[in-house]
């Protein structure tokens, strides 16, 4: 059970850390890593990774991320959240503007790419330091410019006092910044209320757990070839392909022509590499194979790495 993937459905209220720890307690897992952390405010999925499984972090193709967002109209706070202290205020019985149709308009022209200031209260790193450290401590520093695509806004509720929108973005975008620029351009300001991840990257929030069914369910576990196809071998080739004692630039042709077969019968053409999860007999993930292919579509190698 040591080499598993998790999604947490992260609840709201303590860190990511706070609730991969209770989980590594709870289950005994001796390594865990995450993809893609979540503020405290936060919650939603939140892929984990044990053992070995760690290795297909940085396989992973994060195209986009798609959150659930609210927001309160005519407030601004240091951390634009809720929990931070408030820097601005509107009367918000002035505002009827964020139902009419031209301002529907401004929250939509956020969808494409924009250029703003990483905030103040995030993770991002000056000199060593973290930015949220930087900023408790009242210090003045530059922060960096950042680049984010949107690719879709859906407006799920609008009236005076607050918006509600589905937000389909580039992985590292910060909604809290998103969500303030929209603020300022209907003419007030806008802080995040309510914020929760529906997807990272293939990762889906129907396919995760609370912290809460980790000691009740069965099934808890999420199946890698989900991500990446499988390919089952018998155990005479599983046991020569453990046994190499070099794992890069692997010939597959040469080691088992039936595995090499079956690998270009699955490739893409517009890939220039593929990665298949190998599984022996009992259908247990036990290897990850990278293939690499040239310009024009030819085989050149695999790499591998052991799962178990």
């Amino acid at each position: 059970m040591k080499n598993k993937i998790l999604l947490l459905n992260k609840n709201k209220g303590s860190s990511s850390n706070y609730q991969l720890q209770l989980i590594k307690k709870t289950l005994s897992f001796d390594k865990v890593g995450f993809l893609g952390t979540l503020d405290p405010l936060a919650g939603g999925v939140l892929p984990l990774f044990t053992g070995k499984m760690t290795k297909l972090i940085k396989h992973i193709k994060e195209d986009s991320k798609i959150y659930k967002v609210k927001a309160l109209v005519g407030i601004e706070t240091d951390t634009l959240d809720i929990c931070g202290q408030i820097t601005n205020l509107h009367n918000r019985t002035k505002y009827t503007f964020i139902s009419d149709k031209k301002n529907k308009e401004k929250i939509k022209s956020f969808e494409g790419e924009f250029e703003y200031i990483a905030p103040r209260y995030s993770a991002l790193k000056l000199n060593g330091k973290r930015y949220y450290e930087l900023a408790k401590n009242n210090t003045e520093f530059e922060r960096k410019k950042i680049i984010s695509r949107i690719y879709e806004l859906d407006i799920l509720n609008l009236n005076p006092n607050s918006f509600e929108l589905i937000v389909k973005c580039s992985p590292g975008t910060y909604v809290r910044s998103l969500v303030s620029l929209i603020g300022k351009s209907l003419g007030t300001f806008a802080t995040v209320c309510k914020l929760e991840r529906l997807k990272s990257g293939p990762f889906d929030i129907k396919d995760s757990v609370k912290v809460s069914d980790i000691t009740n369910k069965k099934d808890i576990f999420y199946d890698p070839s989900k991500i990446f196809k499988r390919i089952q071998i018998d155990h005479k080739t599983l046991i020569k392909l453990k046994s190499l004692n070099n794992y890069k630039k692997i010939d597959l042709n040469h080691i088992c022509e039936n595995l090499y077969n079956r690998i270009l019968s699955v490739k893409d053409l517009k890939e220039d590499k593929i990665i298949n999860i190998i599984t022996g007999i009992n259908d247990k993930p036990e290897l990850l194979i990278i293939s690499f292919f040239s310009n024009d579509g030819y085989y050149k190698h695999s790499s591998l790495e052991l799962l178990d």
